[in-house]
Parts: structure tokens; sequence; C-alpha cells
């Protein structure tokens, strides 16, 4: 479950002065996934699972393409093969799957090409691979918007490998980016099953804030928004208990069908077409 594990989406302090990220790292199968590339936002999550959705939803019309066309290279050296699918959409159909009700659509192309930049390294003691979270995407004017997905999500999204699945009308419901982003996490953690775990909420700080707070005062205030943030999750139908900073959750899966699926990986070190590992987004 590693890249929906990790600290990839983040509540930013500041959204228009991000960092680099240097290795994200997840222990995962005997093996490590780091992420590079620029600090990710909720509303980053938000067009990528827009985007996934879209895919899953219109996927007998999206463009595949073979590995023989677009090659990638696996721990081991070998160029293999790595299918891959295309999504041709609309900024206007983007943002109603999100939830975006400004007409303004410079953001999601912002997002689109920062997602683009994130780069996934497996590796193991010794071997690595990497590869583009997204391989490309491109646009015209206000409308049209398509997206070549890496071979990371494809296999998600055509069922193959491991995945999570999150709603997205739970999702939209939402009250803002934290509680979504505690969403996600949450969905990764529970691993596309249903049942009751228990996480403190210096735990889930340590996965939704990627900086340790600096301040007594900081970290009042943090918790006090992810417990609020953790209590929203009633308005989907978990169950939510306290037992002081302790949350005993109980996730009920939902009945919606637009679920987007969240890769996750089984082989952290293999980009061949036949066993290639799906990092959770």
């Amino acid at each position: 479950m590693a890249i929906g594990l990790m600290s990839l989406f983040c509540q930013l302090r500041d959204s228009k002065t991000r960092k680099y990220i240097e290795e994200i790292k997840q222990p995962w199968n005997g093996g490590v996934i780091s992420v590079n590339g620029p600090e990710l936002s909720s509303f980053d999550q938000d067009v990528l699972f827009g985007l996934l959705a879209l895919a899953l939803q219109r996927e007998r019309d999206c463009e595949k393409k073979s590995g023989l066309e677009i090659p990638e290279i696996n721990a081991g050296g070998g160029v293999e093969s790595a299918d891959t699918l295309t999504l041709r959409t609309g900024y206007a159909e983007l943002a109603r799957i999100m939830g975006y009700e400004s007409e303004d659509m410079k953001p999601i192309k912002k997002a689109i090409k920062r997602l683009s930049s994130v780069v996934v390294e497996a590796q193991t003691k010794d071997a690595w691979a990497t590869s583009h979270l997204i391989h490309g995407a491109a646009g015209k004017g206000r409308g049209a918007v398509k997206v070549v997905f890496s071979w990371r999500l494809t296999r998600a999204l055509l069922g193959d490998g491991s995945y999570a699945a999150v709603s997205m009308s739970d999702r939209r419901i939402l009250p803002g980016g934290l509680a979504r982003l505690v969403h996600a996490w949450l969905c990764a953690w529970f691993a596309s099953q249903s049942g009751r775990r228990s996480i403190s909420l210096e735990t889930l700080e340590s996965h939704v804030y990627r900086e340790p707070a600096k301040s007594d005062r900081t970290t009042r205030d943090r918790r006090q928004k992810l417990r609020a943030a953790v209590d929203s999750l009633r308005m989907i139908g978990w169950g939510v208990k306290w037992r002081g900073d302790i949350a005993e959750i109980e996730r009920r899966m939902s009945t919606a069908t637009d679920k987007t699926p969240v890769p996750l990986p089984e082989n952290p070190c293999t980009i061949a077409a036949d066993e290639s590992v799906m990092p959770r987004q």
C-alpha cells in the first residue's frame, strides 16, 4: 500500500510555495517504494482521483497502448512491456466528478502538471526501477484534456494487481481537504476491507502532515482539526468512537458505484506487463 500509506498528499501550510520532496519512503513487500516530486495537496489528490474515476467509468473508450509502444525498464535492467491507458475528457467533466465548483480551470491544469512530474522508484537490496506517476498529459483551450496513465495506474484501472477503492461520492460529501486526506489514507490503511481499527491522533498526524509541528500550540491545533476530520466520517456512514486521543474507526463499505481504484504494490521491483507492481494511491 506504499503510495497510499506514505505522505505523498499532505495538508500544506502554503499551497503557493511548494517544496521539492526527495525520497518519501514506504517499506513494502521486502523492498522500498520512494517518491520524488513537488509537494502535493488534497486538491492534487482530487484531480488524480477524478481522472482515475473517469477512466474507470469509461474504460472501454480509453485508448490502450501495449508495452511494445511504451517500454519500461525493470529493476533487473531489461526492457519489458507496460500497458498504458489514455483518457480523453474535458475540464468541466473532471471538475464535476471532483466536486470543484469554480469556473477557473487553471488550478486543475497546474495539478495535472505536478502529478506528471512525480517519479516513483521501487528498490530492493541490489535493484531499482523508476517511472512517472502519470506518463504524460496534453490539452487544448479550456476544454479538451488528454492524460496517459502510467502502467501502475493502468493496472489498477484494469483490475489487475492489488488496489483499494475510494468512493468519489463519499469524498464529495466530506467537508474540506483535510477530511478528504484522512479518508483516502484510511481507505488505503483498511485495504478495501470493512471492519474496525484503532489509531491515535499522533499517528494520523504523522501521515497527513509531512513536517513535524514546531510548537505545542501547533500540535494542539492540528489534532483538534484531525479530530473534527475523523468525526466527519460519520457523514458517509463510518463509525467513530473516541478513547482519549485514540479513535476507534469502523469502516462500512460504501454502496456507491463511482469508486476510484487506488493501486497497491505487490512486487516492488518488477516492471513487466505480466507482473507489474502497483503502489497504492
